[in-house]
């Protein structure tokens, strides 16, 4: 079985922007392989309101959702209803995975489009103005590249997981498997909570809970700890406290 991200838009060549951007081949597969696993997952196009319609055998499949908003003649009160479209498929079908994507480096209604992917549990991305690859706020990149990064941090059902040299940041989830927890690690450190921009941060806590969502609970509690502690530390506090 393939595991398929959802895109949600209503351009046809806004699609085939997207596809380039995430290196899919010509059926729309894009590869993710890193050092930790392999996987093929499958992108799958649609507009907000036929979100509903999808066949209940590929929603099953939808690990991810990304809302990509293209619409400079829309205001966000517009895009916004199209957004509270998707919410019976979100409590349905839970993707864990979810991204709004802003196509456009700059708008009137960002801080709104913020807000409103804070308050639903959503990653908010934006084009980065010029180079798309730039450096982002959180240490990391920005853009169609940030997409990419996002998607490629989940832990994807039926990937092939790769052998790890190291053992000490390995645990297990269950009889026969393993989860490397290095990654979770790696991420905070990459995580930049010492720069004071608390709606940057909040926005990437997407991120951060589609990376801890494939552990055990007690790892799962361990790595929520360290989180809250980054957050702490931003705010001033002493690790003494």
């Amino acid at each position: 079985m393939t595991s398929r991200v959802l895109i949600v838009n209503r351009s046809e060549m806004l699609n085939d922007v997207i596809v380039n951007n995430l290196n899919a081949d010509k059926d729309n597969y894009v590869t993710f392989d890193n050092r930790y696993f392999t996987v093929s997952v499958k992108l799958y196009f649609c507009e907000s309101a036929s979100v509903s319609s999808i066949d209940e055998e590929v929603a099953e499949t939808v690990e991810a959702l990304v809302c990509v908003v293209d619409e400079p003649t829309e205001n966000f009160c517009e895009v916004r209803t199209k957004l509270e479209e998707l919410k019976e498929f979100l409590k349905e079908y839970n993707p864990e995975i979810r991204i709004v994507f802003l196509n456009k480096d700059s708008t009137e209604f960002e801080a709104q489009f913020l807000e409103w992917s804070v308050d639903n549990g959503f990653e908010f991305i934006k084009l980065k103005s010029g180079s798309d690859t730039e450096g982002g706020i959180m240490g990391d990149s920005e853009g169609h590249e940030r997409v990419r990064s996002a998607l490629e941090c989940h832990m994807w059902p039926y990937a092939i997981m790769k052998n790890s040299k190291s053992s000490e940041n390995t645990t297990s989830n269950g009889p026969g498997t393993t989860v490397d927890t290095s990654h979770l690690e790696q991420l905070l450190n990459e995580l930049d909570f010492e720069g004071g921009d608390f709606d940057a941060m909040f926005s990437n806590m997407g991120r951060i809970k589609t990376a801890a969502a494939s552990l055990p609970d007690d790892e799962r509690k361990r790595f929520a700890e360290k989180v809250a502690l980054s957050f702490y530390r931003a705010m001033g506090g002493d690790d003494e406290d």
